[in-house]
């Protein structure tokens, strides 16, 4: 490697020199009335208009969801798959469909792919919360009262997990609903998602 820079060390500066030529300060009217010899009669290059948005004009993104969007939803989740004509033999489309349909009723305008991400996240850090809440529930303390076995779970979800549990109003609703629970039940038969 020494031998590749040694040729080219014979011409140049050594090191630690900086040469440094200092700016010439010309003001803002002198550089404006300035014109390069011969574009006296150039026309200056017209501006390029603005790109449009790479996807185009599309819908514009909503605010977050609201506390009461959040409880819509669940209440769309439990009452949409309780209906006994349809029940489960529903195709995922049409179950979305009508929890859609659902949130629309309820004053929740919100697509079908926002409301699908939103349960999602909904799902997935409720069933982590429902995973700490058993685990107080099972060391059994006695003279703890129902809020306090929440604010140690609380404590816990966010302790092992690095951030605060926002969906407390849901799981308030979730909780003792027989549907949430089998779907909790089959997650850790299946040693599914969500891992705590």
């Amino acid at each position: 490697m020494d031998n590749l820079w040694q040729g080219i060390g014979a011409g140049s500066q050594q090191l630690g020199e900086v040469n440094y030529t200092p700016g010439i300060d010309i003001g803002d009217q002198q550089l404006n009335n300035f014109t390069p010899e011969g574009s006296e009669n150039v026309d200056p290059m017209p501006a390029k208009p603005a790109k449009p948005r790479k996807g185009g004009p599309g819908p514009k993104r909503l605010k977050n969801f609201s506390t009461k969007e959040d409880e819509i939803l669940c209440s769309a989740y439990l009452n949409v798959s309780k209906d006994p004509i349809v029940a489960v033999n529903q195709s995922t489309g049409s179950y979305w469909a009508r929890i859609t349909a659902y949130c629309e009723e309820h004053n929740c305008p919100r697509s079908k792919s926002s409301l699908q991400h939103r349960w999602g996240d909904i799902q997935k850090d409720t069933s982590r919360f429902c995973g700490f809440y058993a685990e107080v529930e099972r060391k059994n303390q006695s003279g703890k009262s129902e809020d306090d076995k929440v604010k140690d779970a609380l404590q816990m979800y966010e302790g092992i997990v690095d951030s605060t549990f926002k969906f407390i109003h849901c799981w308030y609703m979730l909780r003792n609903e027989m549907k949430w629970n089998e779907w909790l039940a089959s997650m850790s038969a299946s040693n599914g998602w969500p891992k705590i």
